[in-house]
C-alpha cells in the first residue's frame, strides 16, 4: 500500500512544489515616476513579502506608474491578490495607476470571481 503524503498546498496536489522564493526586478525606468516590474515565481502567501517590499521601497521613492509584467508567474494566491490590490488601491489614491501584463489564468480566475474590475485592464 503506497501512503500518500498531501503536498504543502493541500488540495492542489497535481501543481508541483515548488520553493518559496519569488524573482523581482525593476526592468526599466520609462520616467522618472514610471517603472517596469518584472516577476517570476508564485506570488503567494509565502513570497507576497518580497514583492511587498519591492514595490513599497519604489513607491517610497515617487513611483507613481508601475507596469507590473507576471509572465514568468504561474500562481498567485488571494495573498497575492490582496497585495495587488493595495498596490492599486494605494496608486490610484495618490494618482498613479498599476497595470498588470500577462496575469495567470488563475489570477483572471479570481478577479472574474470576485468581481474585482480594472486590475487586469490594458495597458
Amino acid at each position: 500500500m503506497t501512503t500518500r503524503t498531501p503536498s504543502r498546498r493541500g488540495f492542489l496536489r497535481d501543481r508541483p512544489a515548488t520553493c518559496d522564493r519569488l524573482d523581482v526586478e525593476v526592468s526599466s525606468r520609462r520616467a522618472p515616476t514610471a517603472v517596469t516590474v518584472t516577476v517570476a515565481g508564485d506570488l503567494d502567501v509565502a513570497t507576497a513579502g518580497t514583492l511587498g517590499r519591492r514595490l513599497d521601497a519604489l513607491l517610497a521613492q515617487g513611483v507613481e506608474d508601475v507596469v507590473l509584467d507576471l509572465a514568468d508567474v504561474p500562481f498567485i494566491d488571494v495573498a497575492g491578490l490582496r497585495l495587488l490590490l493595495q498596490v492599486q488601491s494605494h496608486l490610484s489614491s495618490h494618482g498613479g495607476r498599476l497595470t498588470v501584463l500577462q496575469p495567470c489564468a488563475c489570477l483572471e480566475i479570481m478577479t472574474a470571481a470576485l468581481g474585482v474590475e480594472g486590475l487586469l485592464s490594458a495597458g
